[in-house]
């Protein structure tokens, strides 16, 4: 034990300096949303190990910076785009299935009023016409868009192969 008090640090031994950036880097960590000092903590355990094996400061502090600096780009580079990719301003809610689906008008679809209902696949929409004119009850539809929790649509042509 003696071996690993000899390196010191701001007169500390270096195994307590690494120790005392470790754990104030995980408590940092636990307190923040976002991941901000994870890879210090990692630099630090590394350099913690390098210290307890009595290896030199000066491997130790470059351990730390390349350590940290690796696990920084490892996370940017190859995490980061894997999970923000996934949830960028989308939030996933199935809805979208009814886009392209033909529906029937069962409560007049009035732009002005900001009313109106259709039925499609089985479900109560409220609705909007994509042309901002009025459709009538009976009138089939085909959904183009979905805005909120009100499905936009368009008079149905003949070209579209979906069925209610």
């Amino acid at each position: 034990m003696t071996l690993i008090l000899g390196t010191t640090i701001l007169s500390i031994p270096a195994w307590v300096f690494w120790l005392i950036v470790l754990i104030v880097a995980g408590i940092i960590e636990v307190v923040t949303v976002n991941m901000v000092s994870i890879w210090f903590a990692v630099g630090a355990l590394v350099s913690l190990l390098l210290d307890i094996h009595n290896l030199s400061l000066v491997l130790q502090i470059v351990a730390f910076f390349l350590v940290s600096i690796l696990c920084f780009l490892i996370f940017i580079l190859l995490v980061r785009p894997r999970f923000s990719a996934s949830t960028e301003g989308i939030v996933p809610t199935n809805a979208d299935r009814i886009i392209g689906q033909k529906g029937v008008v069962v409560k007049e679809i009035k732009p002005l009023e900001n009313t109106g209902q259709i039925l499609v696949m089985g479900q109560l929409w409220s609705a909007g016409s994509q042309e901002d004119k009025v459709i009538a009850i009976g009138t089939i539809v085909e959904v183009v868009e979905i805005s909120g929790v009100r499905a936009i649509v368009k008079l149905f042509t003949e070209n579209s192969e979906h069925v209610l």
